[in-house]
């Protein structure tokens, strides 16, 4: 049982209702599956998978430990520290300690994150192309 704070269930509907959302679910669930597959720490963007979680959980406030995004990314709580300070030096991100504790932050992405990542789905969704459903490897 996966018992991670960032794991995204199947949701059809959601592509129908917010499809860059969708979508953003979908990678970080592939990039969390090559990290098992692979093992963590070989191929690392940790910048953009914590704008991806942020993005794939919703307008609201994600209350996470640097713990378990850490955990979660297989990179150290230090690099996770240093990447939510720069996403925040660049106005992508907004950081706040929760509920009194320096060890629970509530992070979100701003408006400027949120347009941005809005458009980066919109240029994957132009150049995406699906394969047929019977060339899908099963395996």
């Amino acid at each position: 049982m996966n018992t991670s704070p960032f794991s995204f269930d199947h949701h059809p509907e959601l592509a129908s209702e917010s499809p860059n959302r969708y979508l953003a679910r979908s990678l970080y669930s592939v990039r969390r599956e090559r990290d098992r597959k692979f093992g963590k720490g070989l191929f690392s963007d940790v910048g953009w998978d914590i704008a991806l979680l942020l993005f794939a959980n919703g307008p609201e406030a994600t209350v996470v430990a640097k713990s378990q995004i850490s955990d979660e990314l297989g990179t150290s709580e230090n690099t996770v520290d240093r990447y939510v300070d720069a996403l925040e030096g660049q106005g992508l991100v907004k950081q706040e300690a929760a509920f009194s504790t320096l060890e629970l932050l509530a992070l979100r992405l701003t408006d400027k994150a949120i347009s941005f990542m809005e458009a980066t789905f919109a240029a994957h969704e132009k150049h995406f192309v699906p394969l047929p459903s019977d060339s899908v490897d099963k395996s």
